[in-house]
């Protein structure tokens, strides 16, 4: 299922344009394992989540989560993007500490983010939008905060329409 929205929320207009900014397409996704390597790859990633929300040390979150982010995905995992946007989304949430952290954050998830991108419909993405705008916020990148809010207030609404029979 795969469903095209742009909405201009803030003047309640409908924008075509593939450079608008609140451009939301997103797409049904679940994760799915066919063999050996892909199973170990979403293991290793739901442990190291696991072992980096039990940690309260920037650091030791930081050095568990960076390496699912720089190990390849391996040829026969589904939905590798919701693993790898939780995991990006708890490292914003490390980072945006400080302006430092924060700017770092947006670098992060802004490409995985992207109005260009096709996005799950999942709760992570719309966490991962809030943190980004979050990230943007306490970096000083205004337009980017209020878009990343905008885009996950729609994309909740989008799930709360799923959810509803």
């Amino acid at each position: 299922m795969k469903r095209l929205l742009a909405a201009w929320l803030g003047a309640g207009m409908v924008a075509c344009g593939t450079d608008d900014p609140l451009r939301l397409d997103v797409e049904a996704v679940e994760i799915g394992v066919r063999d050996g390597a892909a199973r170990a790859y979403a293991r290793a990633a739901a442990r190291a989540l696991e072992r980096a929300r039990a940690t309260d040390d920037p650091a030791e979150r930081e050095a568990l989560l960076l390496p699912v982010l720089e190990a390849p995905v391996p040829a026969g995992m589904e939905g590798a993007v919701l693993l790898r946007l939780e995991v990006a989304e708890l490292l914003c949430e490390t980072w945006t500490r400080d302006a430092a952290g924060a700017r770092r954050a947006v670098t992060l998830l802004s490409p995985m983010l992207a109005p260009d991108r096709t996005l799950p419909l999942d709760p992570v993405t719309a966490r991962g939008l809030v943190c980004l705008g979050d990230a943007a916020a306490a970096a000083g990148r205004t337009d980017l905060a209020a878009e990343s809010y905008l885009r996950a207030i729609r994309l909740m609404q989008m799930l709360q329409e799923e959810a509803m029979p």
